[in-house]
């Protein structure tokens, strides 16, 4: 690889915040059958939305999308449950950029903004959009455009 494209990194920047006892949890939903618990515990406690969303995520035509690939969840629990950017991560030597969408959840603008922070050779994009973690094709595709130029 010559160069690192990365969307909206799920770092947490709080060390303290773990999610090591949620992915145990997700293993036990995803285990007894239960995939649109466990993406409501993730969007939960892994995530940070509140309840209240997720519930109104649960009453959206959306939601059978996300109950059919629930999961994936646990792999992303699992994958995000060491909060910190390992000394590998950051000595990187390829040229690395970090998008974000302008209007995705704050958490994961602070997690785009730390990553580029710690990462060797790493420069932050910010595109516009982003809500609900959706980026718009047209603009991340000329950031990736100029990044790979």
């Amino acid at each position: 690889m010559t160069k690192i494209a990365l969307y909206e990194p799920p770092f947490r920047l709080d060390e303290s915040e773990a999610i090591t006892p949620t992915v145990a949890k997700l293993a036990d939903l995803i285990a007894t059958d239960h995939p649109g618990d466990a993406v409501a515990t993730f969007q939960t406690d892994a995530v940070g939305i509140p309840t209240e969303v997720v519930e109104g995520m649960r009453n959206s035509p959306a939601w059978p999308a996300l109950e059919a690939v629930g999961q994936t969840v646990f792999y992303d629990a699992t994958i995000t449950s060491n909060p910190g950017v390992s000394e590998t991560i950051r000595q990187l030597p390829q040229p690395i950029v970090v998008i974000h969408g302008a209007e995705t959840w704050p958490m994961l603008i602070e997690s785009a903004r730390y990553v580029t922070d710690m990462i060797n050779n790493a420069t932050l994009v910010e595109v516009p959009g982003g809500a609900y973690h959706q980026l718009e094709a047209a603009t991340t595709g000329a950031a990736l455009r100029t990044f790979l130029a």
